[in-house]
């Protein structure tokens, strides 16, 4: 099996600025996109920031939980 050197392999895992818009009926969302190996990716809590949920971050049991609305926390 061929295993690319690491820096090839680092190279295909640069995130760069994505010019990916987003839309929910209709209106423009206000997210930064990040491409990736030719895949767009977005944080969650930038989405749950416009859409109005709330996501947290449990460091100590590595969950994350998404409700319906609330304050957003960080990550503890």
């Amino acid at each position: 099996m061929y295993q690319r050197p690491a820096s090839q392999a680092a190279a295909s895992l640069m995130a760069n600025a994505s010019s990916q818009r987003f839309y929910v009926n209709e209106q423009r969302l206000p997210l930064d996109a990040y491409e990736i190996n030719g895949s767009n990716y977005v944080k969650l809590r930038d989405i749950g920031q416009v859409l109005d949920f709330g996501v947290a971050y449990d460091a100590k049991t590595n969950t994350v939980t998404i409700s319906r609305r609330g304050s957003l926390r960080r990550d503890r």
